[in-house]
């Protein structure tokens, strides 16, 4: 995954559907959203996909970096 050659436009499709649900069933989207193993503090793996603790409930699935691309 982390070698994945895509468009800006395509990988935003790709996450607006994945956070959506329109591509995964409630099951799946449990596993990648659950705090399977703790790297940092608020920093945690899910199946696939790194998973930030924002507190309250809320969470960060994806964070994009301008800079380095």
């Amino acid at each position: 995954a982390d070698d994945l050659m895509t468009t800006v436009e395509d990988y935003g499709k790709f996450l607006a559907a994945v956070m959506n649900q329109e591509v995964i069933d409630d099951s799946l989207f449990n596993e990648m959203t659950t705090q399977k193993l703790q790297l940092k503090q608020n920093k945690y793996a899910g199946l696939g996909w790194q998973v930030f603790d924002l507190d309250k409930g809320e969470y960060a699935l994806v964070i994009i970096l301008p800079k380095s691309k």
